[in-house]
């Protein structure tokens, strides 16, 4: 805020202030921490505070104040905004003020009167209250003073409607064939709010299963259970002001004729092809005919039908859950989950070898396997079967090998086979003719 120096020379003169009356919606939310000591509580047994005579004029309405200088007449703006940053609650409502203008002193202190009896006489331009009755309309008011001297006010109303946003909530439930207890239920709820209106609707129906289409009435069809099963119904309402309130009510549900029971198969394909494929096939029993089925891969994906084939991308252990809906209802009647082991694709293993001359003799030599599998555990010794071509065989991924051929040259074919952790082979042969040159 800038200095106004023509209105410090005109401090003798009359200067009239115009203030602001203005109600809010309490159920703003504030996002500014005030700093300082501008911060004050309210004590409901003190009589409400009267502001002095000196405050200005408060009949203008405007959020203007006027003042004339010696040799101009300059305007000395105030806006005064106000946050609240709690909702929902009966008492100690706190509000958030912040105090800005133009054309104010460099050098000031605010005066704020929060219209509960609580007051600040030399504070911050951002200060808040804590309302002991968070209910109610107060009048604030704010003055810029300078050198002991007040230079500009303004007021205010706010009104805070305290708990009144909550919603009142009631349910009722039925079943939907009461002569034969079907496992349907019919549910009606009501909200009734003080202040504001009802926004939204939320049911749980306790079986894992909501409805969040703002229906106050429902029908829901419960799983199909061989004993008779007790559920808690809650609809949750929430008010245009933020505030939410639920209320429960319990429904017994009785044992059905035709209990779904059962899972589903899971079935690879060889996974040493190139893509390893996973069939899910529910062997689910009394699955009603307009059922769907729908279900969590384990890997972050999901997919309907019955079967469904999928593949995984790499190896390792999840867990698959099937669920089947009801396409009447649109709720989950049954779950069932499996856990598999998944290789992945490109799980067959290439085998490869070198060999050197390990002596100056060229009877001992060096066998190294440079065998890979694209997607799956590294080739080690124990997957690593080597053949000599003299009817000795060892296990390793490197072999120094010894010939005793008696002079003559000869030529082994070597065979190499490697295994992976998925079960594939792959063999590789090369001629090695002894005594190597």
């Amino acid at each position: 805020m800038k200095f106004n120096s023509s209105l410090f020379t005109s401090l003798l003169l009359a200067i009239m202030f115009v203030a602001c009356t203005q109600t809010i919606d309490s159920t703003g939310t504030g996002t500014t921490t005030s700093t300082g000591n501008g911060t004050s509580t309210s004590d409901p047994k003190k009589p409400a505070y009267t502001p002095p005579s000196n405050t200005g004029d408060t009949t203008g309405g405007g959020t203007t104040s006027t003042g004339t200088g010696a040799t101009s007449s300059t305007k000395d703006t105030l806006y005064l905004a106000d946050s609240l940053l709690t909702t929902c609650t009966a008492t100690n409502a706190v509000v958030l003020f912040t105090l800005t203008g133009t054309n104010n002193p460099k050098v000031y202190t605010c005066q704020w009167y929060f219209g509960d009896g609580n007051s600040i006489l030399a504070g911050p331009s951002v200060v808040r209250n804590t309302y002991a009755n968070g209910k109610g309309s107060y009048t604030v008011i704010a003055k810029v003073d300078s050198g002991g001297i007040s230079v500009a006010t303004i007021s205010k109303t706010i009104k805070l409607t305290g708990a009144d946003g909550t919603p009142v909530v009631t349910v009722t439930a039925q079943n939907q064939n009461p002569t034969t207890l079907s496992n349907s239920y019919v549910f009606n709820g009501t909200s009734t709010v003080s202040a504001g209106t009802t926004k939204t609707y939320s049911w749980d129906f306790g079986d894992g299963s909501g409805d969040n289409s703002n229906f106050t009435y429902v029908v829901h069809t419960f799983p199909v259970q061989s004993t008779a099963q007790a559920y808690i119904v809650s609809l949750t309402a929430t008010s245009s002001t933020g505030c939410s309130a639920y209320k429960s009510v319990t429904v017994n549900v009785p044992a059905g004729s035709s209990v779904i029971s059962g899972d589903f198969s899971a079935v690879s394909s060889d996974p040493c092809t190139t893509k390893e494929q996973f069939t899910f096939t529910s062997t689910a029993i009394n699955v009603p005919a307009d059922a769907t089925y729908s279900w969590d891969l384990g890997d972050n994906n999901v997919t309907i039908g019955n079967p469904v084939v999928y593949s995984y991308a790499s190896a390792g252990t999840r867990t698959v859950k099937m669920y089947i809906t009801s396409t009447t209802t649109k709720a989950i009647i049954y779950t069932a989950s499996k856990t598999i082991t998944s290789y992945g694709t490109n799980v067959a293993p290439g085998a490869s070898f070198f060999y050197t001359k390990a002596d100056a003799t060229g009877y001992v030599v060096n066998f190294q396997s440079t065998s890979t599998v694209p997607n799956g555990t590294t080739i080690t010794a124990s997957n690593s079967r080597w053949l000599f071509g003299d009817k000795t065989s060892a296990t390793a991924t490197f072999f120094v090998k010894t010939y005793t051929n008696n002079g003559v040259s000869t030529s082994y074919p070597v065979v190499l086979t490697v295994t992976s952790n998925a079960g594939c082979t792959s063999s590789t042969t090369q001629n090695v003719v002894v005594p190597l040159p």
